[in-house]
């Protein structure tokens, strides 16, 4: 199994790194960004790729 370093989305948000000229966030969480409630109502910060 390929890690998470060797996915399509590292490669993709480290060429957008080497545009920018910037380093992103990878799975950052904000506190506003919530899952679906699960079946006891707890919702989860879900991550997004790179910010």
């Amino acid at each position: 199994m390929a890690s998470r370093g060797d996915s399509d989305e590292a490669y993709v948000v480290g060429l957008c790194n080497r545009v920018l000229g910037e380093e992103a966030l990878t799975q950052h969480r904000f506190d506003w960004l919530l899952g679906d409630p699960g079946a006891g109502g707890r919702q989860v910060r879900l991550p997004v790729d790179a910010y």
